[in-house]
């Protein structure tokens, strides 16, 4: 699985560790840590975080520090992630049973709850003259 953003590429290996690659001279930016081989990579537009899920839910920044992160219990899981348009805000669905939230990283607010298993998240499209 790969993801490619102006200056580099993140590559998920099959052990779950993640390599950010310099696209100019493929020499390795940064890496993770071995661990839960995630199933979506997703750069911010403005290429600042890198948002690593599922399973779990983890933010890193441009150089590889991991800025914030969600460990679900037993019960939960988180099903997907998504950063919000123009911004630094991840969002998130946890499942848990046959329940879903979709919450928000940062505070762990819930903006709304359904019954059902919820997937994929993608942010909603914004409206003309809104921001």
């Amino acid at each position: 699985m790969a993801t490619w953003l102006h200056e580099g590429a993140a590559l998920a290996g099959r052990d779950g560790s993640v390599e950010v690659v310099a696209l100019g001279g493929c020499r390795i930016l940064w890496h993770t840590d071995r661990g839960p081989a995630p199933t979506k990579l997703e750069w911010s537009s403005d290429g600042s975080r890198l948002v690593l899920s599922p399973p779990g839910l983890r933010v890193y920044d441009a150089r590889g520090r991991l800025v914030a992160q969600d460990n679900p219990s037993d019960a939960t899981h988180d099903a997907d992630a998504t950063l919000l348009p123009g911004s630094r805000a991840v969002a998130g669905i946890r499942v848990h049973g046959g329940q879903s939230d979709v919450f928000m990283l940062r505070t762990g607010r819930s903006l709304f709850h359904v019954s059902g298993r919820s997937r994929k998240s993608r942010p909603p499209p914004r409206a003309a003259g809104c921001s």
